[in-house]
């Protein structure tokens, strides 16, 4: 899931036409409200600028990608196809761009196919446009090395390829990928978003390429500058990304903060938010709120993204409220939705534990996901006495809750606990607690207990979440190596 987050908030990218033609977002006024129309979902807005736009590659440039922020918004089967349409309209009038400037053009639509085709589970088609997408940027840095497209692209592919697992680099190197360096991409995006902080539709584009320093950097922050512009964006793809952030960092209150100002009517155009916001709630305990919101998504949106997890999250609303035959049938809803991720696999799963599935860890386990790690520790210490079978699920919640509350000394010792439990388990508490247990150790300045942790963890890593695991201890394991 991280990774398909991730790519999408690096392929979001807008018109690296900046030097080749008369129109750009830089020096054409109906191209810039374009592009941030575009941000902003506003269809009326868009059509308007776009049609006072001369140039019939610029015009179906924009317009491809205003089809892909639809996409993104609803990934449902006619805005797929509404996609490729402008996207294949798109890529045949490259041959009337300027060529210095194609290759940057051409990187950036393939990176746009390989998103789309990646979200719909297309993993080889993605790939293959993702390879190309590549050989047209390196082109680029022949021809057109100067610009801010190529700079731009110089840091999504720096980022992406440092994130190649040590054991595919070698096939990655015979395919004719580079190596990357993530702190050079990360720099490269900075600069870029310096570069156009002052150019409409462009600005917000690189708000979005900030959020993959708060994904994938080690100190996991947002720069200030920028954050404090996201807060007042009004752009709903920004908001959304911003908010997965905050439920990632276990920042909920400030993301529900943010929900009671959103106006109605952008969850309409972005209907992913009303899915983040029912799982926010959740987190809360507040099961009516959950509901309403889950609900509303459910019955509006009729894209593929998230709808095993708003059919989970439903049932676990239902159970916890004491509606248990009504959970069962989300559950079973859920059991029946078409996966196509792993998150998507993982919600099934989850699913298909309903019945077993014990109330107090999993409020527990809520209350420590929105924040609240007081309250999470309290639910846990109240007459609660695990079963067997509960062990793995009870020490990991109680772990990570103390591990994030700053109690380290204590979590190691329910971290051990959690990964004893876990020698016959499949389910992901028994690897993910190793790691994080080496991460205490790395803190510690203790390199052969981080070892032994991360050696651990990679016994364990044959169920859930693997291949995230698997880069989780790699990342980790470097760390542990400059010690």
């Amino acid at each position: 899931m991280k990774a398909k987050i991730i790519l999408c908030a690096l392929t979001l990218v807008t018109a690296t036409y900046a030097n080749a033609q008369p129109v750009t977002p830089a020096n054409n006024p109906h191209c810039a409200k374009a592009m941030q129309a575009i941000y902003e979902i506003d269809n009326t807005m868009f059509a308007d600028e776009v049609k006072k736009i001369n140039n019939e590659a610029i015009r179906a440039y924009l317009e491809e990608y205003h089809s892909l922020m639809l996409y993104t918004a609803n990934n449902s089967t006619s805005n797929y196809q509404t996609f490729v349409d402008n996207y294949d309209k798109a890529y045949s009038l490259l041959d009337d761009t300027d060529p210095g400037q194609e290759p940057t053009l051409r990187s950036n639509l393939l990176l746009h196919k390989c998103m789309v085709e990646l979200s719909k589970g297309n993993m080889w088609t993605g790939g293959l446009q993702f390879w190309k997408s590549y050989k047209a940027f390196k082109e680029g840095e022949k021809t057109n090395s100067e610009s801010i497209g190529q700079l731009k692209l110089r840091g999504i592919f720096n980022i992406l390829l440092s994130q190649i697992p040590d054991k595919w680099k070698t096939l990655a190197g015979f395919v004719g990928f580079g190596s990357g360096n993530m702190n050079r991409g990360l720099n490269q995006l900075d600069e870029y978003d310096r570069k156009v902080a002052n150019t409409a539709g462009l600005n917000q584009e690189s708000q979005i390429l900030s959020f993959v320093n708060y994904f994938l950097s080690a100190d996991r922050q947002l720069n200030p500058r920028i954050e404090k512009k996201i807060r007042a964006s009004h752009s709903p793809v920004i908001v959304y990304t911003y908010v997965l952030c905050l439920g990632k960092d276990r920042k909920c209150a400030t993301a529900d903060s943010i929900f009671a100002q959103l106006p109605q009517h952008i969850y309409a155009n972005f209907p992913l938010l009303m899915q983040q916001r029912g799982k926010i709630a959740l987190r809360r305990l507040d099961y009516d709120n959950s509901l309403k919101y889950i609900n509303r998504f459910l019955d509006t949106y009729s894209g593929i993204s998230c709808r095993t997890n708003a059919y989970l999250l439903k049932a676990w609303a239902l159970k916890l409220s004491g509606r248990y035959d009504d959970g069962l049938k989300a559950a079973e809803a859920c059991m029946a939705t078409q996966c196509y991720s792993a998150s998507d696999r993982q919600s099934v799963n989850e699913a298909k534990r309903y019945a077993q599935t014990n109330n107090t860890i999993l409020k527990a386990r809520l209350q420590s996901e929105y924040g609240l790690y007081d309250n999470a520790l309290a639910i846990l210490d109240e007459n609660f006495v695990p079963l067997n079978t509960e062990y793995a699920e009870y020490h990991f919640t109680r772990a990570r809750t103390l591990h994030l509350s700053g109690n380290t000394a204590a979590a190691l010792t329910h971290y051990d606990k959690a990964i004893e439990a876990s020698a016959n388990d499949k389910r992901y508490f028994g690897p993910y607690a190793a790691v994080y247990a080496a991460q205490i150790k790395i803190a510690q300045a203790d390199k052969n207990a981080a070892v032994s942790y991360l050696k651990k963890a990679e016994l364990l890593n044959d169920g859930e979440y693997q291949k995230d695991i698997e880069l989780m201890i790699s990342n980790v394991g470097k760390k542990a190596d400059k010690l």
